[in-house]
């Protein structure tokens, strides 16, 4: 999607004929196959580190973390950015991630301290999976719409818009869309029942099912790639999704006079991270170091941070972003709304597969309803 090219790593050792032999990594051609998802880069940062390096970045896009995982082994991509949970855990519990040569990631003492530690709990020691960019899961609310339908009242910090079907088919009209997520929907949907995100029981697993199941007369599942564009042009009022795209989308929404703004739930919400992974199967690891590093500069995950509405782990690059984003506590929470975070579960193959069938259930019978009304 983006091109430009790079020095090869071993370039010096072609002038210098006597570390020919030298046990150091081999050359690499002049390119960076990147993996990341749609929407989620800068398209200026990416060339002005073609400027600064050289190095040809051929970028590609996906909208969804199990698309990313039938892409691990396949020796196209040299940096992937899945999310942290369960997707990159799951990387490096089955051994298909490099691990990192720190010494070339000069950058790393700026993460945060926290964040660096949360990552090693699935990543012992912190070898193989670098921050990128972090946010939640909450709700974007077109503010007017669901006042009218809901009354003026309407508790708009709440996951009862979504799941509460009384609230649903009153809101159904204006549109209520759920990003195609099965681990941050039916998390959410165990949170909005009180139940715990990381349960594995029937019952608790029964209560989500529940929950979407009344429901599904009501809502549509769109890709990542998509529902922002929905909310942003008044085809939905409540869109369940992620931080970052949201607000976006409730910018765009001032250009029609419409108040959106995104919440986090007062029951709780998912927090994520994305991480920056370098697969076993890399052909260019060595780029990959000096993209990872140049990605942790100050000045640029800071302009990232601003054109893209979400929070950085950067703890220099603060200092450099906007201060509407830094203060808004939909991006950067505050204490007492981040003590309502909870991190994705990350499940074992059993109840990852009834997980699996519960989605699978719900989604089929929104598209069908979607269907008949074509």
């Amino acid at each position: 999607m983006l091109t430009g090219l790079v020095l090869a790593l071993g370039a010096c050792a072609e002038t210098e004929p006597s570390k020919a032999n030298s046990s150091g990594p081999p050359p690499e051609e002049p390119v960076l196959q990147v993996y990341n998802w749609f929407d989620y880069m800068e398209p200026g940062v990416l060339q002005q580190f073609e400027r600064e390096t050289g190095i040809k970045v051929v970028y590609d896009t996906f909208n969804q973390n199990d698309t990313l995982a039938a892409q691990i082994d396949k020796g196209q991509y040299d940096l992937m950015f899945p999310s942290a949970r369960p997707w990159a855990a799951r990387f490096v519990a089955e051994g298909k991630l490099q691990k990192l040569d720190k010494s070339r990631l000069e950058g790393l003492g700026r993460i945060d301290a926290g964040v660096v530690l949360g990552l090693g709990e699935i990543d012992p020691g912190n070898h193989y999976l670098v921050p990128y960019l972090w946010g939640t899961t909450g709700l974007a609310i077109d503010v007017a719409a669901v006042q009218s339908r809901l009354g003026a009242d309407a508790d708009l910090d709440s996951w009862s818009l979504v799941f509460n079907p009384e609230h649903a088919a009153k809101l159904a009209d204006c549109g209520i869309t759920i990003v195609d997520d099965m681990t941050d929907v039916i998390a959410s949907a165990l949170i909005a029942a009180h139940r715990p995100v990381a349960s594995a029981s029937d019952a608790d697993l029964a209560a989500a099912a529940a929950a979407l199941q009344a429901i599904r007369p009501y809502v549509s599942v769109l890709a990542a790639d998509t529902y922002v564009d929905a909310l942003a042009a008044g085809k939905a009022c409540v869109v369940l999704g992620y931080s970052g795209d949201l607000r976006r989308a409730a910018t765009q929404a001032l250009a029609t006079d419409r108040r959106v703004q995104y919440r986090i739930p007062k029951e709780g919400a998912i927090r994520w991270v994305d991480v920056m992974a370098i697969p076993n199967s890399a052909p260019h690891p060595g780029n990959a170091h000096q993209f990872i590093n140049y990605l942790l500069r100050p000045d640029v995950i800071a302009g990232i941070s601003d054109q893209l509405h979400y929070a950085n782990p950067n703890v220099e690059a603060q200092a450099l972003q906007s201060a509407s984003l830094l203060m808004d506590q939909a991006v950067y929470p505050n204490t007492e709304q981040a003590s309502r975070l909870v991190d994705a579960p990350i499940l074992p193959d059993a109840p990852r597969t009834q997980w699996k069938a519960v989605w699978v259930a719900f989604k089929d019978a929104t598209a069908t309803k979607a269907k008949s009304s074509d």
